[in-house]
């Protein structure tokens, strides 16, 4: 069904296994979301889904950058 997508499902900073004594932030989330989509999203479309924490940092994503 999906075999013209590729899909990235990253574990947010501080969370998962990125787990360190930093303090979790949605804005640095969001940021490095962003880069992660701009490096590995080049020239495509490109469809963000989050749910719960991952909706929250989708929001902040979406104020950054709107397109």
């Amino acid at each position: 069904h999906f075999t013209n997508f590729h899909c990235l499902v990253p574990d947010l900073p501080e969370q998962g296994k990125n787990r360190s004594k930093d303090h979790f932030s949605i804005n640095f989330s969001a940021e490095k979301i962003i880069e992660l989509i701009e490096e590995k999203g080049k020239g495509k479309t490109v469809i963000v889904i989050g749910f719960s924490l991952g909706a929250q940092v989708l929001i902040a994503m979406l104020s950054m950058k709107p397109n």
